[in-house]
């Protein structure tokens, strides 16, 4: 990383510059390259750091061609940049760490810079193609996760960060899509031209495990974020079937992101741990992440309404507990979060917690309405997060509102659960949620009764005048 900012350095006008300091410099040049070239020969290795150092390699190679080695660290850098793109990633775009605020930013980042500078070398052109016709893959994901406000979500190990216009170009430029750049226009208020708005709203990433509901693509969008899928490597957190909620251009419920640095006591003690995050947790304890990726998957969507639901597995060996939660998007206002829990293996009595991270109140606009159709204990507390550009907010951390349900399970039994996400702009408006029987329940607003039906792999919704 370091080669970067020493290349840019080097290649500046610096008439002054004495013979022996460009020595210097070159030494250090040549001998990161060499450092790198034993480094890289030693074969793949996954994650983002080999990444880095291909891309150093390469990078010294192509802008310094005086030293005679500079074709052989161009080919086996490459080599190396071509195996990631190629492994690393799901098929639907999302690099295999998980973390699109951070890391993906990364690995998309060098391979597109080393397709860059082979490209201008005629002979090497069909070499920097190759290299980039699988980066349009982390576009689509991308365009797919952004939400209303902009700003990418802090997932695992990555705080909130704002989408790079220059990204977004690089889909119209590199691959002519129009529906990139209408993202770059509207959604991050840029002007451009040629811009086409995107065929879709709402979109299932069923192999890295990331699903949206939207409503449309305004500013003012009702958008909620489902993150089901597996295991990332070290820069998980604890989290399973956790959303992030994103409406009239703000920031509502999010995932409490990634510190400063690793370093921060808080790091282990609350940024990893289930709690931090919009999810379930049993007895405020961690799940076990490796086990609770989503499985029993389902997804459909329609003019009427988005339907998520998916079971996991991360409490089954700790507390003998099942998971399945229902998430329903009727559009274009609402959300229902159904949770199923199954204590049919527990051999002890529970507490069950429905967590959630709030950035804005319930009796003024812009807010939320959370409220839940069953008997739960409330309490509410404050915790920090990342808040880089959430509304109200100022700077990169802050504490947001911790509101935390409870309620007890006891053993060989299940209980279900119902809770409404509301977002408004103005006013309160009247709405509330009832049940109306074990799988059923009903929401009440001016003029209409929405009665939702669950089954494990569907759900029914009526409309009703009143």
């Amino acid at each position: 990383m370091r080669n970067r900012l020493f290349l840019e350095f080097y290649f500046l006008p610096q008439e002054k510059r004495s013979v022996q300091t460009h020595e210097r410099m070159l030494k250090t040049l040549l001998g990161a390259a060499r450092w790198l070239n034993d480094e890289e020969q030693l074969g793949y290795r996954d994650g983002n750091w080999q990444v880095i150092g291909s891309y150093g390699l390469a990078h010294i190679g192509l802008m310094v061609p005086e030293f005679k080695d500079t074709r052989q660290w161009v080919t086996l850098a490459t080599t190396r940049m071509l195996e990631h793109t190629d492994k690393d990633f799901f098929p639907d775009g999302c690099h295999s760490e998980r973390c699109p605020s951070s890391y993906m930013g990364v690995v998309y980042r060098d391979p597109r810079n080393l397709a860059k500078l082979l490209s201008e070398d005629p002979s090497q052109s069909a070499l920097a193609e190759k290299l980039r016709k699988p980066l349009e893959r982390s576009l689509n994901f991308w365009l797919g996760i952004l939400p209303p406000d902009r700003i990418v979500p802090a997932i695992n190990d990555g705080s909130r960060s704002r989408m790079p216009p220059a990204t977004l170009q690089d889909g119209f430029d590199l691959f002519g899509r129009r529906d990139l750049l209408w993202a770059k226009q509207n959604v991050l208020s840029l002007q451009t031209t040629d811009a086409g708005e995107p065929s879709f709203t709402s979109i299932h990433f069923s192999v890295s495990g990331f699903s949206v509901m939207r409503s449309d693509w305004s500013h003012d969008a009702r958008y909620l974020l489902i993150n089901h899928g597996p295991w990332g490597s070290g820069h998980s957190h604890d989290d399973a079937l956790s959303f992030e909620l994103n409406a009239f251009d703000t920031a509502m419920a999010i995932d409490s992101g990634l510190g400063v640095t690793y370093d921060e006591p808080e790091y282990l003690t609350w940024y990893r741990k289930s709690a931090a995050h919009n999810m379930i947790t049993i007895d405020g304890e961690d799940l076990d992440r490796k086990a609770a990726e989503g499985k029993d998957v389902v997804w459909q969507s329609d003019q009427r309404l988005d339907h998520f639901a998916a079971t996991h597995h991360g409490y089954e060996a700790s507390k003998g507990i099942l998971h399945r939660r229902h998430i329903v998007f009727v559009k274009p206002d609402y959300f229902v979060v159904f949770d199923r829990i199954d204590a049919t293996s527990a051999t002890a009595k529970h507490s069950v917690e429905w967590n959630a991270h709030l950035t804005v109140p319930a009796d003024a606009g812009p807010g939320l309405i959370v409220e839940s159709a069953d008997q739960w204990t409330a309490s509410r507390e404050k915790a920090i997060a990342s808040i880089m550009g959430v509304r109200g907010f100022s700077g990169l951390y802050g504490q947001v509102e911790w509101l935390k349900l409870t309620r007890t399970i006891e053993p060989r039994t299940k209980i279900t659960s119902a809770v409404l996400l509301f977002p408004f702009a103005d006013a309160r408006p009247q709405v509330r949620i009832e049940r109306t029987g074990e799988d059923q329940i009903v929401v009440c607003r001016a003029g209409r009764e929405d009665h939702l039906t669950f089954a494990a792999n569907s759900v029914e919704l009526t409309t009703k005048a009143v």
